[in-house]
């Protein structure tokens, strides 16, 4: 067993990566579509770091190749790795578990927003940090995320509705294609992951939609 999809879910500091994260996790468990949920932060968090490893890349890609070990080894083929630099960094994924099928979500907010949600988070030493990073990341990640990535912006919206977005674009499950599934309401799109067997939001999704009493389309479309 290994892992065969990754979820990159990124974006700076104070965009809301971590509720949006554990809410697509909740939104998945009720679908009963498996998967491991990662906090991509806590693959380095050691310090002082190794003298040869400074950045803590070769630390990530090792904690990460071993971790996926022990939940492949559990039958899960699907993670949601959040970390701040996941889409530009998925590199390191490969490099970690070989050859998966990824997408990318980055999330995006205004400055101001992002401060706003900084300011009422952090209540300790660290909050000029994170004003700094979170202005630099930002730039860094609008110029260098790949085209495939998904960009969806989180300023007054409920963390619920973004991760219904977030599951909704990547089409989770789905290869990407140059035309869509038969009765998939769903443009084609670059860099979604998986195969259509698995397909959430035109097989398996749209059954349980269906069942429920609702079709694809208005469950689906805001």
């Amino acid at each position: 067993m290994a892992i065969e999809e990754v979820l990159l879910i990124g974006g700076p500091a104070g965009v809301g990566k971590t509720s949006v994260g554990w809410e697509v996790a909740v939104q998945l468990n009720r679908l009963e579509i498996g998967h491991w949920h990662l906090e991509g932060d806590v693959l380095d968090a050691a310090w002082p770091r190794p003298a040869d490893d400074q950045d803590g890349l070769r630390m990530t890609v090792n904690t990460l190749r071993a971790m996926a070990a022990v939940f492949a080894g559990e039958g899960y083929k699907r993670c949601v790795y959040v970390q701040t630099a996941s889409v530009i960094g998925s590199h390191l994924v490969t490099k970690a578990l070989g050859e998966v099928h990824m997408a990318g979500v980055l999330l995006t907010a205004s400055e101001a927003t992002r401060f706003q949600r900084l300011s009422s988070r952090e209540i300790g030493s660290d909050l000029d940090r994170h004003l700094v990073s979170t202005r630099r990341m930002a730039e860094r990640l609008e110029h260098e995320s790949p085209e495939w990535v998904i960009r969806i912006p989180t300023d007054d919206r409920t963390v619920a509705a973004i991760a219904k977005d977030v599951i909704g674009a990547i089409r989770l499950g789905v290869k990407a294609r140059s035309t869509p599934p038969r009765g998939c309401v769903y443009p084609p799109a670059v860099g979604v992951i998986g195969n259509a067997r698995s397909c959430l939001m035109c097989g398996a999704y749209r059954r349980r939609i269906a069942a429920a009493g609702r079709s694809h389309r208005s469950r689906l479309r805001p």
